[in-house]
């Protein structure tokens, strides 16, 4: 005796057997004989004397228990890939804002938190043609104007830094003048063409900071290189400055 089967009687029994092994084949018909013979004893409900006895066998057939073991039978269990990548939780640029001359460039750089993430940052420009960013962080000012250059990754966490573009500054000399102090009560600035300008920017002033007294003139021609301030307070000590622009349309 091996197994029992629900019915009482051997016709009864031997049919929920074999519907049973039958079920094992279909799930899995590669097996053997031996081998559903293996589940359907190790599936069996223990009856009578602890173990294999006489009267039952190993035990009451169980269809459906022996049917999920076929299920995992030669089954490769598939780990589950844990993502294990830190990913950014914060960004901080190293300028929030940035001050450049056209046609200068300034690298920024992001401190990320948790410091060990490593997930891609992506740069861009809100107006590339005032001030342009490659995908290392690095902005060329382009244009005078204002541009909002941002640092993203790809959970949406980003970072902005507000950029101002000014006027390229241009070498030149100041005449009439001696330590910065005007001779005469006025002064002669010459500076050297920026072939790539549309027009330049005179100041002078009684301060650093070019806010005391101060004068400006717009020059709008490329080719020309000089402009004389007058009317100044002989003997006062000015600061001169020189800027190229560039219109957009050019």
């Amino acid at each position: 005796m091996d197994l029992v089967a629900p019915g009482g009687t051997t016709s009864a029994a031997a049919p929920v057997a074999a519907g049973t092994a039958a079920l094992l084949f279909q799930a899995k018909p590669s097996m053997t004989a031996r081998e559903r013979h293996s589940i359907l004893r190790n599936t069996a409900l223990d009856l009578g004397t602890k173990g294999r006895d006489p009267r039952y066998g190993y035990g009451l057939i169980q269809p459906y228990k022996a049917l999920k073991k076929v299920k995992n039978i030669g089954a490769t269990s598939v780990p589950v890939k844990k993502d294990t990548k830190v990913y950014t939780k914060s960004l901080k640029l190293s300028s929030q804002k940035l001050d450049l001359y056209t046609g200068k460039s300034k690298k920024l750089t992001c401190k990320r938190l948790p410091s060990n993430s490593k997930d891609k940052i992506t740069w861009s420009s809100s107006r590339p043609s005032v001030a342009s960013v490659d995908a290392k962080g690095k902005v060329r000012a382009k244009n005078v104007g204002d541009a909002v250059i941002t640092a993203k990754t790809a959970k949406g966490v980003k970072a902005t830094c507000k950029v101002t573009v000014h006027p390229a500054k241009v070498g030149g000399q100041v005449q009439n003048h001696q330590n910065g102090k005007a001779l005469h009560g006025r002064l002669l600035s010459k500076w050297k063409r920026n072939a790539k300008a549309t027009g330049y920017i005179v100041e002078i002033a009684t301060d650093k900071n070019f806010t005391r007294n101060l004068k400006s003139k717009k020059i709008t021609r490329n080719k020309t290189v000089s402009y004389q301030f007058t009317g100044l307070k002989k003997g006062r000590e000015y600061y001169w400055r020189i800027r190229a622009y560039k219109n957009k349309c050019g």
